[in-house]
């Protein structure tokens, strides 16, 4: 009867963390990537300046866009840059490029950056080189549209591309650890345990978690519950323990919500006090461990603070079971499911 129960619970704990773990990433975990717009006159090669512009701003998607009109002079600058910013707000993109061949020797770059509002004209030199061209243009353009967005610090957040982009150095390796987030958090939360049939425990949760990289998470959590009680055959038992929990998750951010997910081992420290007026019982204590899997979806109030919701479930390999005269009186098990309700911050 318990073994079958214990099949049952861990095949559907599995389907749930195959669910979460295909749909996640496409859901929410995939960072939500900027768009550009792009408008090439010729004879520039449009499709190979999207494919460099796509490597020099990471993040990005490269939209080509050759409605707006590529003859368009300086006198009708103002209805361009109106152009442009039509464009792409159309195209719910993050700015507009548009690019031409300008005066002897030159190409003229036009850029609107919707996110600030402002606008750049400028020109570069044409090398002879077509990929000369390509590469200096689209350097050219990682340039301006860094300027533009660095006046605007405060429209940044949880925008992970344009915080890469804006926190880059001025080589054309694109990405750069000047901005990654804070490595030190601490998380504290109401905690409720369910650990068997009419066997819960609530009380207060903390947590303490380093972040080796930006996808993934090292946390060590601590919880103080209340106690377990159960009576039979005139014995009065009391369980109280004291739960740690070590687990590496992985991390799928957003720009508002983000999700986590990944193994979870726990090893608790018991204490049972027993009574009885009729029969003679021994109090002790004892040790429980556990390993499971767990996931966890955060809703950011800010840069460096999270409103969380986590939840767990865990196969107990050695649990607390207290027994009188071969009946059982209290016993855990085989399942626990855990669930957090908490918030987090980042510490440094």
């Amino acid at each position: 009867m318990r073994s079958g129960f214990l099949v049952r619970s861990f095949v559907a704990v599995g389907v749930i963390l195959g669910a979460l773990l295909g749909v996640v990433p496409v859901a929410w975990g995939e960072e939500v990537r900027e768009r550009l717009v792009l408008s090439v006159a010729p004879p520039l090669d449009e499709r190979r300046l999207a494919d460099a512009l796509a490597v020099y701003l990471e993040g990005f998607d490269v939209q080509i866009e050759r409605s707006v009109a590529a003859g368009t002079g300086d006198g009708n600058l103002r209805a361009l840059l109106d152009e442009l910013e039509r464009t792409g707000q159309g195209a719910r993109a993050l700015a507009t490029v548009r690019v031409t061949p300008g005066a002897a020797g030159q190409a003229e770059i036009v850029l609107v950056d919707l996110l600030t509002g402002k606008a750049l004209v400028t020109s570069v030199p044409r090398p002879r080189r077509d990929e000369d061209l390509i590469r200096t243009v689209a350097l050219k353009v990682q340039a301006l549209l860094r300027s533009t967005l660095s006046e605007a610090p405060e429209r940044l957040e949880d925008r992970p591309s344009l915080l890469r982009l804006t926190g880059a150095g001025s080589s054309a390796g694109g990405g750069s650890d000047v901005m990654t987030p804070a490595r030190l958090f601490m998380e504290t939360a109401y905690a409720a345990t369910v650990a068997g049939t009419g066997l819960w425990q609530h009380g207060v949760a903390a947590t303490a978690g380093w972040r080796p990289s930006e996808r993934w998470e090292l946390r060590l959590g601590v919880a103080a519950l209340t106690a377990l009680s159960a009576e039979a055959n005139g014995v009065a038992v009391t369980l109280s323990r004291i739960p740690l929990r070590l687990a590496a998750q992985v991390r799928w951010p957003g720009r508002r919500f983000e999700m986590l997910a990944g193994p979870e081992v726990m090893g608790a420290l018991s204490g049972v006090t027993a009574s009885s007026t009729e029969l003679p019982v021994r109090s002790g204590r004892s040790i429980a461990a556990a390993v499971g899997a767990g996931v966890q979806g955060r809703a950011r109030l800010g840069r460096a603070a999270w409103f969380y919701l986590r939840g767990a479930a865990l196969g107990l390999l050695v649990a607390d079971r207290y027994s009188v005269q071969g009946q059982p009186v209290l016993a855990l098990g085989p399942v626990q499911v855990d669930v957090e309700v908490g918030m987090g911050a980042d510490v440094w």
